[in-house]
């Protein structure tokens, strides 16, 4: 289905976004809002900047989230780019930061906070139908809400009436002159004005009834029940580039060395790195997230709380990976004091950590490292430890990154 308006917001907005577009498209103001209108198996960057570019007005939903968030930057950035008009809808009292506020400068914004009300979002509905013209009955694809059974009996000719009424009038119209000027020459009587037939019978052509029978009719087929649970959507990537392979673990309760005490739903990403879990219970959940490669162990996503709600769809910021393929060789201790020492990457800068994998004070760690070795400052006693090494990437691809075990007898 084409469309006029495209909607922005970070998934951490998306009720309020959902009720954004189901106002404008109930005003006959077709919208593009993601995940709805991405295929399944389709490109996301792709289809995001294909649904921009045949856009005309953008609806962004400006909240701290969506300050805060790279890929709603690069959303403004291509409205601007093609030239489309902006419309922020401010449900947080935010300032834009430096990037956003370049864009935005110069746009009339709409406030909205605490939370949104209706008539806020009519405000919203009556902009933006004065920048784009909804579409009529026949154009806006109705059907898509309600589905008209194929058992109800057809309504041609009522669905369009005003050709055949107008037409049966004239008609009509026709055989009472020609009654008025032959019936007394044949009869030899004047015409009874009882017998000019009345209008009556033409508007039963289009019975008023007809038409609130067959909207209850409708009504009454749609089931009406009530959701129990939610869904939660994703993206893993490496960079700019889709991450397959990893897995996705949703725990209600404590999770240690990568088991979840509670209640848990796991998923791994598809070719495209995305991901969706299906019929989770609501309640709050911690998400980890792991490569094939990081041996159980994950540092960059580990312990992120979400909100699953019933009936709701919980669409994820894009969860950023580490690729682990740098090659860090066997840790040596001398005195407790641990040296690293990891094999050469076109990067200017290295980060490391050493010590337990819940990050505790038992650890050290450091960053904007230029040379390949270190060794730590502290002494670490007896026991068992994690290491790991990323090295920054210039060539549009993601951190590399090397991790493992090591023991200290």
């Amino acid at each position: 289905m084409t469309h006029d308006i495209f909607i922005s917001y970070s998934s951490k907005d998306k009720p309020i976004a959902d009720g954004i577009c189901a106002n404008l498209e109930a005003a006959g103001i077709r919208c593009w809002i993601a995940p709805r209108d991405i295929a399944a198996g389709e490109d996301w960057p792709t289809a995001i900047t294909t649904a921009i570019s045949n856009s005309k007005v953008m609806v962004l939903v400006f909240s701290a989230s969506s300050n805060s968030s790279s890929d709603v930057s690069r959303e403004i950035i291509l409205a601007a780019n093609e030239n489309l008009t902006i419309i922020p809808f401010k449900i947080e009292d935010v300032k834009p930061e430096p990037g956003k506020q370049y864009y935005l400068a110069r746009t009339h914004w709409l406030e909205a906070m605490n939370p949104p009300t209706r008539e806020q979002i009519q405000v919203l509905v009556d902009r933006v139908r004065a920048l784009v013209p909804a579409v009529g009955a026949e154009g806006f694809v109705q059907s898509a809400f309600i589905p008209v059974p194929s058992s109800m009996p057809p309504f041609t000719a009522q669905k369009r009436p005003s050709r055949w009424r107008y037409l049966w009038l004239a008609i009509i119209l026709v055989l009472v002159a020609l009654g008025f000027t032959f019936w007394p020459k044949n009869q030899g009587m004047p015409a009874s004005p009882t017998e000019t037939p009345t209008l009556g019978a033409t508007d039963t052509l289009i019975p008023t009834s007809t038409y609130i029978a067959t909207a209850t009719q409708t009504e009454s087929l749609v089931p009406k029940t009530t959701p129990t649970t939610g869904t939660v959507t994703g993206f893993v990537r490496w960079g700019e580039q889709p991450y397959a392979g990893v897995s996705i673990l949703l725990c209600s309760d404590q999770v240690w060395d990568g088991k979840c005490d509670g209640l848990q739903y796991t998923v791994v990403s598809d070719s495209q790195g995305a991901f969706s879990i299906n019929k989770v219970e609501p309640g709050k959940y911690t998400l980890v997230s792991n490569t094939p490669e990081d041996l159980g162990l994950n540092f960059e996503n580990y312990g992120q709380e979400i909100q699953v709600f019933a009936g709701g769809t919980l669409n994820l910021d894009p969860i950023e990976q580490c690729k682990f393929t740098l090659t860090v060789y066997t840790p040596v201790v001398q005195n407790g004091r641990v040296t690293l020492h990891w094999s050469s990457y076109p990067s200017d800068e290295y980060s490391w950590y050493v010590g337990d994998v819940y990050g505790s004070d038992n650890s050290e760690q450091g960053s904007h490292i230029h040379n390949r070795t270190i060794t730590t400052r502290r002494s670490f006693a007896s026991g068992t430890y994690v290491y790991s090494v990323s090295a920054d990437s210039y060539d549009g691809v993601g951190p590399i990154c090397g991790i493992g075990w090591f023991t200290i007898p």
